[in-house]
């Protein structure tokens, strides 16, 4: 994980620098509209995702990013001179594999393809996973363009290339990826609705942007709220915890028959009694089939669980019961812990909405959205659904949920969280309460935003508001 302690820019469009504190790797810029706010932010998050290409849109002369542990410099003369560099070797070579190369193979590795004689010995290409299974008038391209880069570099060194050390630190110390969320994510109508011609393409081409492989598995641009990702996240996460609690179930049967047969299967312990709760008790029950658990076994259950409760002496065989009882309250607790990411993302969800709620069934595994109070039936005595679609919420709600089903649901994924003008499409009181709440969860390693609204900060962020003005100069 990477600690941030402050980002500096000058030259920007041309006339500006800047120097920004960052504390507890939290930022939240405030400005007026016009001032570069929204630069400066863009700047600092194409610099730790590695997007050289994007960054030499902006005018600037240096930007320097500090951590706990290094001083990051970036100049605008090496960025354009890559980007010249690779849009020119980019004409004759696919762009990927030539990244995959510089950036991410060992410097011997590229050293030894760029020497290698293909006409000699094709198997030798083998040793190179990215180039095995390329045409042999591809590789040669390929080795062509390595070798001119390598003789563009004044030190014919690639290691040091300031650009390729800056993206190695990145992928190698964030430990996380990118989130970021732009200003131009206000469409608020699924693209399909506005373009149903070209929508799968369109939706191929923003997975793209988090393609596994190269520095793009660094960063993941939620430009809209589209909810079939989010569906297909939960949908999975639920199918996860379904075959978690069903091994955990099946589990029970061959460790109490394990204790019988070492005759440890009479014994529990004396604070069994604070441990039972009845409802996850319950809850476990409804997860046990029939044929092992019937209802006469459960009801001489519930007995023992009240005898044991009111601390009363147990027959012998009711301390098997007892051992029993033991195990299912552990699988409960177990259980339990596995679902805390549904459940921290639906609380959180519910917290925000009005007249709706999100419902997660923890015995069948299902996931719904439904109203509040509704009417069973229409005045013309028709059924009322009460069950809502992901696609029916409106654009601040799918913001919500789209977010927090990437910080609750990806469970030990940090997150650098990069959002331009958080207040878009949410109302004063979600305004007051979202960057805190992303703040406050466990996936969120970094949070960086800019704002001309007031309420975004008025909370414990506070202490992490920046006025830009104050922290500019005019060269």
């Amino acid at each position: 994980m990477i600690r941030f302690k402050d980002f500096s820019i000058s030259g920007l469009f041309g006339r500006h620098s800047a120097k920004l504190p960052i504390k507890d790797n939290r930022i939240v810029i405030v400005g007026y509209n016009g001032v570069g706010k929204s630069t400066i932010l863009n700047a600092f998050y194409y610099i730790i995702s590695s997007q050289w290409v994007k960054l030499d849109e902006i005018v600037f002369d240096e930007i320097i990013i500090s951590t706990t542990t290094r001083r990051i410099r970036v100049k605008k003369t090496e960025v354009s001179s890559y980007c010249r560099r690779r849009t020119s070797l980019g004409r004759k070579v696919p762009v990927r594999y030539l990244d995959e190369i510089i950036h991410h193979w060992d410097p011997d590795d590229i050293r030894a393809f760029a020497e290698l004689d293909l006409g000699r010995s094709r198997a030798e290409i083998s040793r190179f996973p990215t180039l095995r299974y390329l045409p042999l008038s591809v590789t040669r391209e390929i080795q062509f363009a390595v070798r001119e880069v390598m003789s563009i570099n004044v030190t014919e060194d690639i290691e040091i290339d300031n650009l390729a050390k800056i993206q190695k630190f990145f992928a190698a110390e964030l430990g996380g990826r990118v989130l970021y969320l732009p200003t131009y994510r206000r469409i608020e109508k699924d693209i399909k609705n506005i373009f149903p011609e070209i929508e799968n393409e369109i939706q191929e081409a923003i997975r793209r942007r988090a393609k596994p492989g190269g520095a793009a598995d660094v960063y993941v641009e939620l430009v809209n709220f589209g909810m079939e990702d989010v569906k297909a996240k939960i949908a999975e996460k639920l199918e996860q915890l379904r075959s978690q609690a069903l091994s955990e179930v099946n589990s029970l049967t061959t460790k109490y028959l394990r204790d019988v047969i070492r005759d440890e299967a009479n014994t529990y312990s004396s604070d069994l009694a604070k441990k039972i709760d009845q409802a996850s008790l319950d809850g476990v029950f409804r997860r046990v089939d029939e044929s092992i658990l019937n209802s006469d076994d459960r009801s001489n259950i519930n007995l023992v669980v009240k005898k044991i409760q009111g601390k009363k002496n147990l027959e012998n065989n009711e301390k098997y019961v007892a051992h029993y009882i033991a195990y299912l309250i552990d699988i409960g607790e177990r259980i339990y812990k596995f679902e805390k990411p549904v459940r921290d993302f639906v609380g959180i969800c519910n917290s925000y909405l009005y007249g709706k709620r999100f419902v997660f069934d923890n015995i069948d595994y299902k996931f719904y959205i439904r109203y509040v109070e509704s009417p069973d039936r229409r005045a013309d005595g028709s059924v009322v659904s009460s069950d809502i679609q992901m696609e029916d919420l409106s654009s601040g709600e799918k913001q919500i949920v789209s977010l927090f089903s990437h910080l609750t649901l990806d469970e030990g994924t940090r997150n650098y969280i990069i959002i331009d003008e958080p207040e878009l499409s949410l109302s004063v009181d979600w305004q007051q309460r979202f960057l805190a709440d992303i703040s406050a969860t466990q996936g969120c390693a970094f949070l960086g935003a800019v704002t001309h609204s007031p309420f975004i900060f008025d909370n414990d962020l506070d202490r992490y508001a920046v006025d830009i003005l104050k922290h500019m100069s005019t060269q």
